[in-house]
């Protein structure tokens, strides 16, 4: 008969004393202490911020020093002014220069703390906050904070300010239908409650957008104060290029806490590498304030830790008290109290709750070995993951998949034209004569199936597909938006695949009907082979000529067996719908998010082939290429076995700074046909030329004269299926009505 738990406790205490009692202690420890590191962008009492902790800590000194050295390179300016200097008045610098000043003293407090052992459990950033948050949560280098800095504040050094801002009595989802119908141009910037927001409007339009808010029964002010600029709205575009002079060259890692960010997923996980692309939207997109802190509120920290001058405290101690356990809010400054000794008691808080110690530390074979191939940030985009790892060596082994990760241009492009040392007899299981297969039998299928991918035998499909998609698009264009994705590339694909192969209409219904996501879940691999397994046991009869018909006379004479045509077909009714509606989507998303490259390419066709080379380049359809050694290699340094299983990472060979110079930026200059997205050597995809030819014709002939296309969502960030091996975009709302 089993005791009771008590009476089994005491049993035990008899006979292992010591551990029992540690068993009784852990009923009643509490929860481990955490801090979250709070920091602000632009607030108005930033004169002397910094100032005393500059005189007389050295760590905070020497730090605001090397950032000096930092903005004396990259924008010949100066910052110590407001550290030397009296006291200024709150507008005695250009607003740039003061946005320098309040970074500067938050990196150097991060610094400060760091050394005295002190470093957070996650950060949170508000605005230009977001800088030093992220770079206080390790993704970022001081250099490159610096850099970033140097970006964002382009936006106000070339001209006055002209914007104002209203406050509004709208929830953020509320206000987004009446801001859009206004006759004027009416942005929103930042989410400060659940029924308050902040939005612009050009000073010009002040009346009229405050006139049509109360026709709308909106109520809304004035915010006071000056003038301000188009921060955190589209209209700071015409600075992206300044921008991106600084942002091209920073060298991202991986954060080593987690950082709540307001304009996004909100969570960005601790091992996310943000893109340089993400400071570019974060300064174009809404803050979420008050979202951010209802999510960081229920994430339990124990201490919130303000780096530098607190911000939205008295919203913010609301919140916090309506907690069951409501957290320690810590000061680090305040203006008109020491700022040494607040520091200093800021340090005594944390120690007592038994914070300290040294940062979470990442070097990129420890990031490797925990890599995630199939997360969710690392899908969103890879590149700036794997330019992390691919700066410190060509390539890695993952545990997690027991395989080596190729990262460099010349080893991939190396790997792909050796098939006797590098085999793809890999993939046999899935498909074994093309796709698994080698030399020289992979030549003799291949030689077989090369005459229905000729440009001669494509010229009519190309035209089938122009003519379906502009009777799709007549129809789509009805509805208010739709999906690009799932209502046109996706079945453009699906009927350019059926003419290919000329499969029966039942079959082709079948497959279809049984395609509810992704073509390349396991699950719908599986059907496919079922379906066309069933038909061939069936005695099939050919719908039209092409694949499928060639395919059966081979079954008929016995040169391949029943599953080699199954698999066959599968491979080719799923490469051909995976890679057109991958490619398709990726084009019309770049479309999408450049209007003027759209209006350029429209106004000049013939530049399509190498803007539909950019997006291959950018986003190639297959990310990973599996090969296995036939012998003992080596590469890059590394000795690899006979049987070691190799991934080539097509999407970091195409981003290889070595090759491709700027390799972030769609450049319609560059040389192209040089990228590997369709691999390369022997298995070179057989239908690169159908894929080209036909997304050309469609964008030139069908998407491009079709002006009004729009995005009816927000393109960042795009969502992809969920695939470590295929990249395709999960959806693409579009939209075919007039603009508001």
């Amino acid at each position: 008969m089993a005791l009771p738990r008590f009476a089994h406790l005491a049993y035990q205490a008899l006979r292992q004393p010591r551990k029992a009692a540690t068993r009784v202690a852990s009923w009643f420890e509490a929860p481990p202490e955490t801090s979250l590191f709070l920091f602000a962008g632009r607030y108005e009492n930033w004169p002397g911020m910094g100032k005393e902790l500059y005189a007389q800590e050295p760590v905070f000194r020497a730090t605001i020093q090397e950032i000096d050295e930092y903005h004396r390179e990259f924008a010949n300016e100066t910052i110590l002014a407001g550290f030397e200097k009296v006291p200024l008045e709150p507008n005695a610098l250009p607003e740039h220069e003061i946005v320098y000043h309040i970074l500067a003293s938050q990196l150097g407090l991060c610094a400060l703390l760091r050394s005295k052992g002190i470093v957070p459990t996650a950060t949170l950033g508000q605005s230009q906050g977001e800088v030093a948050a992220v770079y206080a949560a390790g993704g970022l280098s001081l250099k490159d904070a610096v850099r970033i800095n140097c970006a964002l504040t382009q936006v106000n050094k070339t001209g006055p300010p002209t914007y104002i801002p209203l406050l509004i009595l709208l929830g953020m989802a509320a206000a987004a239908p009446v801001l859009a119908a206004c006759p004027v141009p009416l942005l929103p910037i930042y989410e400060s409650g659940p029924e308050k927001i902040m939005a612009l409007c050009h000073q010009n339009d002040k009346e009229a957008a405050l006139r049509y808010l109360r026709t709308q029964g909106v109520q809304a002010q004035v915010m006071p104060g000056s003038p301000t600029w188009p921060y955190h709205t589209p209209l700071i575009a015409p600075h992206q290029a300044k921008m991106w002079e600084h942002l091209q060259h920073i060298r991202p890692e991986p954060l080593r806490v987690d950082f709540y960010c307001a304009f996004r997923e909100i969570l960005i996980p601790r091992g996310t590498v943000l893109p340089a692309s993400y400071w570019y939207d974060m300064l174009a997109s809404p803050t979420y304030s008050h979202t951010q802190l209802q999510v960081t509120s229920a994430a339990g920290f124990s201490n919130w830790v303000y780096v530098g001058h607190s911000f939205l405290k008295s919203q913010l101690t609301k919140t916090l008290r309506r907690l069951p356990q409501p957290p320690r809010l810590i000061e680090s400054m305040q203006q008109g109290q020491p700022e040494a000794a607040m520091v200093q008691q800021a340090c005594r808080q944390l120690r007592r709750t038994g914070l300290g110690g040294a940062p979470i530390s990442f070097t990129p074979q420890v990031y490797a070995e925990q890599l995630d191939l199939g997360s969710t940030h690392y899908l969103t985009d890879p590149s700036p993951v794997l330019a992390y790892l691919r700066r410190a060596a060509p390539l890695y082994f993952l545990p997690n998949y027991n395989a080596w990760l190729v990262l460099d241009y010349s080893l991939v492009d190396t790997i792909l034209k050796e098939p006797h040392q590098f085999s793809s007899q890999v993939h046999a299981q899935f498909e074994a004569a093309l796709l698994g297969a080698d030399p020289p039998y992979h030549g003799l299928m291949r030689k077989q199936m090369q005459g229905f991918f000729t440009p001669a035998a494509l010229q009519d499909l190309t035209g089938y597909a122009v003519q379906w998609t502009r009777q799709h698009l007549a129809a789509l264009e009805q509805e208010p938006s739709f999906d690009f994705v799932t209502s046109l590339a996706m079945p453009l694909a699906q009927a350019v695949a059926n003419q290919l192969l000329g499969l029966p209409a039942a079959v082709i219904a079948s497959l279809q009907e049984e395609q509810a996501g992704y073509v390349y879940q396991l699950s719908y691999i599986d059907r496919v082979a079922q379906v066309l397994t069933q038909w061939l046991q069936n005695h099939p009869a050919v719908g039209q000529p092409g694949v499928t018909a060639h395919l059966l006379r081979q079954l008929a004479e016995g040169t391949l067996t029943t599953e080699a045509v199954v698999k066959l077909l599968r491979l080719l009714w799923l490469a051909s719908i995976a890679t057109t509606s991958a490619m398709l989507s990726s084009a019309m998303r770049q479309l999408l998010m450049h209007p003027a490259l759209a209006a350029e390419l429209r106004a000049s066709a013939e530049l399509l082939p190498r803007f539909i080379e950019e997006c291959l380049r950018l986003d190639p359809p297959e990310m990973l290429l599996h090969r296995v050694t036939t012998e003992a290699v080596e590469l890059g340094g590394q000795r690899l076995p006979a049987g070691t299983v190799v991934l080539l990472s097509l999407c970091s060979a195409n981003r290889a700074p070595e090759v491709f110079d700027r390799p972030d930026e769609l450049d319609m200059q560059r040389p192209a046909q040089r990228h590997l997205a369709f691999g390369g050597g022997a298995h070179h995809c057989i239908g690169a030329f159908l894929t080209r030819r036909l997304v050309q014709q469609v964008l030139v002939e069908v998407l491009l004269p079709h002006p009004r296309l729009r995005a009816a969502a927000p393109l960042e960030p795009a969502q992809y299926f969920p695939s470590d091996h295929f990249r395709a975009l999960a959806t693409l709302p579009v939209s075919c009505t007039a603009p508001v």
